[in-house]
């Protein structure tokens, strides 16, 4: 827990406006979190009384606003979303991405650039912490440049402690921030302050508008394509985390459409409860082809409602941030840049072979680390073995917790348990065993 989420726990949320309840008993709330950067604001959604037949427990729907929206006036008069959390009894956020800061005036956050995230993510640890809520049933949703906030996010937040989505709908989401300053002059002034640390798009902030990003795209000869080439991090989604995307036929922004076909490309084809789902709507009113209300409420809810969270065994991950990506804690080298790392954990309870767990595919990391003891991995003193390729010009460790001291430790079948200037550790205060791969290739340890 960091200091600003210590300050969160210690003061106690500041009430704005109260909206009026809802049939079920429900209401949308303005409330604001302390920090020591200053106070956030959001919009937050309470049930009524659950049902007596039902979990105690209940779903977040997580809603990102529009360009220069507000959370919790989006989430009362454009949506229907608290209708529909009215009638499921669901708690929703809807951060509003400001902040009033100390001895300044009013500032707007926008495009889930790292610092509004970072706020995002101590908000929802305080709802999690306060409100019964089902951590394995926490939603998105998102319009417009909240559908691209959302997909970012969810993308780079994947602890399955703190937060990380069971399944996320957006809607007409921008998805290229590089794209969208090129394309768009309003976007500019915003996206230089959130993103691009006050400049525009050049080789020195690239990865600050690609982190905010959710999907990459290159611009040879004025002609706009997806980057293939690039680290395409919305794929950290592809193993357990669907994506349902809404659009309207009569959507003004071609390039919107084209997003929803390279979302296709990257994580379809679409199917009805696949890994993608694109949901054209059709018929609706000329005056608001780009609108909150692409969405079929009902529908979408129903959609996320079947959905539970689910943890993959095994990876590839794309790493904007120093932080636990499902199963696995990762350090980059460079914080400036990407990381990539591939972990493979469904090896530890195969019936009849040894317990095996796979690091592979490093780049710019510097060390990944595993709670062995979830896995069950040295248990009643059974071997083990660890498979890790390290960075092919750098050391990578693999810290593995929860585990006994290893009696005897074989790297590619040599003993090195005794080796002068070992490249494994244990350390009994916090048992856990540190392994260190200093090539691009794979080695096989054996614990004993």
């Amino acid at each position: 827990m960091n200091r600003g989420e210590r300050a969160h726990k210690r003061v106690p949320p500041v009430t704005g406006q109260v909206y009026a309840p809802y049939p079920g008993g429900g209401r949308v709330t303005q409330l604001g979190l302390l920090h020591p950067q200053g106070l956030e604001t959001f919009g937050f959604f309470r049930p009524g009384p659950v049902p007596v037949n039902e979990s105690s427990r209940r779903p977040l729907l997580v809603l990102f606003h529009s360009y220069n929206g507000d959370g919790d006036l989006e989430l009362e008069l454009l949506t229907r979303f608290s209708n529909e959390a009215d009638l499921r009894h669901w708690y929703i956020l809807a951060p509003d991405q400001d902040t009033v800061s100390i001895g300044t005036p009013f500032r707007r956050k926008t495009y889930a650039g790292v610092d509004s995230q970072e706020l995002l993510r101590i908000t929802m640890n305080w709802v999690l912490e306060n409100h019964p809520i089902d951590s394995q049933r926490i939603y998105g949703v998102g319009f417009s440049m909240g559908g691209g906030d959302l997909l970012g996010f969810a993308a780079q937040h994947l602890d399955p402690t703190k937060g990380a989505f069971a399944a996320v709908a957006p809607n007409a989401g921008t998805m290229c921030l590089t794209e969208e300053y090129w394309r768009n002059q309003s976007s500019r002034d915003a996206l230089r302050a959130a993103v691009g640390a006050g400049a525009a798009p050049n080789a020195s902030n690239r990865f600050g508008y690609e982190r905010s990003s959710a999907l990459l795209y290159e611009d040879p000869f004025g002609v706009s394509m997806l980057d293939l080439g690039a680290p395409q991090h919305i794929l950290n989604l592809r193993p357990s985390t669907p994506v349902q995307a809404w659009y309207q036929a009569q959507e003004p922004s071609p390039q919107i459409l084209t997003f929803v076909d390279d979302l296709e490309l990257l994580l379809g084809p679409s199917t009805s409860g696949g890994a993608f789902e694109r949901r054209e709507q059709v018929g609706l009113p000329q005056t608001f082809p780009h609108s909150w209300d692409t969405y079929d409420y009902p529908a979408v809810c129903d959609w996320l409602a079947t959905k539970t969270l689910t943890v993959p065994r095994t990876a590839l991950v794309t790493v904007g941030r120093d932080a636990r990506y499902w199963d696995l804690d990762v350090v980059r080298l460079d914080p400036s840049s990407w990381g990539q790392v591939r972990f493979d954990f469904s090896r530890t309870q195969v019936f009849g072979t040894t317990p095996e767990v796979r690091i592979s595919d490093c780049d710019n990391i510097d060390s990944v680390r595993m709670n062995g003891a979830q896995y069950g991995l040295g248990l009643f003193g059974q071997t083990y073995e660890a498979v890790l390729q390290g960075n092919s010009n750098a050391p990578a460790r693999f810290e593995i917790k929860g585990v006994p001291a290893p009696q005897a430790v074989f790297r590619n079948g040599f003993n090195v348990t005794q080796e002068t200037n070992p490249r494994w550790s244990y350390n009994a205060s916090t048992a856990t065993l540190q392994l260190v791969s200093t090539l691009g290739v794979a080695e096989t340890w054996r614990m004993q």
